[in-house]
């Protein structure tokens, strides 16, 4: 678990496996030197660099650093992610030393949640949901990710319901994190048959579940509706 919440760790994990195919390029650092360093190394590869925290959740602390300071535009438009290396740079030197942040490529394509469902070092199910633009999200049934499932579930053997992100760069795809829980979107996933919190605690109790072969062939979204509480 304490290998797993930290992606540093779980990097440096992986890239002494099978899995070393799966970690982007990056580097874990604690001082504005490591950081100016780190830039320096993934730019010279021809790389746009971002960066967030090794432990953070969501989208916490997640950045992409760009050469230029901020200009009028940016005070005017919409709120972004993305910062100035000098900004973040003079931000950093206020302290001599401040909590691990991986400093890593920018991964520009599609981004995939795999929902998985293990029991006993077996994996059950898995679904791939794509963000595929807004709130728009497409089950697919993509190979090379169900087979990204197996190896992680056979290396770590995870328990019930766990999640991998993964993001594309250059058709490759490349972990993000893993979640050893229930992720934020498991309700598009559960739109495939698999129930999965009913399933995991008929697993927890029972030991055993039937297990359907998932529908990979939906796009889905959510709405907001209004409830009156008084």
């Amino acid at each position: 678990m304490d290998m797993i919440s930290h992606k540093g760790k779980l990097y440096e994990n992986f890239s002494r496996n099978a899995l070393t195919r799966l970690v982007p390029e990056y580097r874990v650092v604690n001082t504005a030197k490591e950081f100016a360093e780190a830039c320096q190394m993934l730019k010279a590869k021809g790389k746009t660099v971002c960066l967030k925290p090794d432990s953070g959740r969501g989208g916490e602390g997640f950045r992409i650093i760009r050469g230029s300071k901020d200009s009028i535009k940016d005070l005017f438009g919409h709120l972004s992610h993305e910062m100035a290396y000098e900004d973040v740079y003079e931000i950093l030197l206020t302290v001599p030393r401040f909590d691990s942040l991986i400093v890593m490529e920018y991964l520009e394509g599609y981004e995939y949640s795999i929902d998985c469902l293990a029991f006993n070092g077996k994996l059950l199910a898995a679904v791939p949901r794509k963000k595929a633009g807004g709130r728009i999200r497409s089950l697919e049934n993509v190979p090379e990710l169900m087979q990204i499932a197996l190896e992680i579930n056979q290396e770590l053997n995870i328990p019930y319901v766990f999640n991998i992100q993964v993001k594309y760069s250059k058709g490759v795809p490349k972990l993000l994190e893993i979640n050893p829980r229930m992720s934020g979107g498991l309700h598009i996933s559960s739109l495939s048959g698999i129930n999965f919190p009913y399933l995991a605690v008929k697993l927890l109790t029972t030991g055993g579940a039937d297990v359907p072969v998932p529908n990979l062939r939906v796009t889905a979204t959510y709405i907001e509706k209004s409830v009156v509480l008084s």
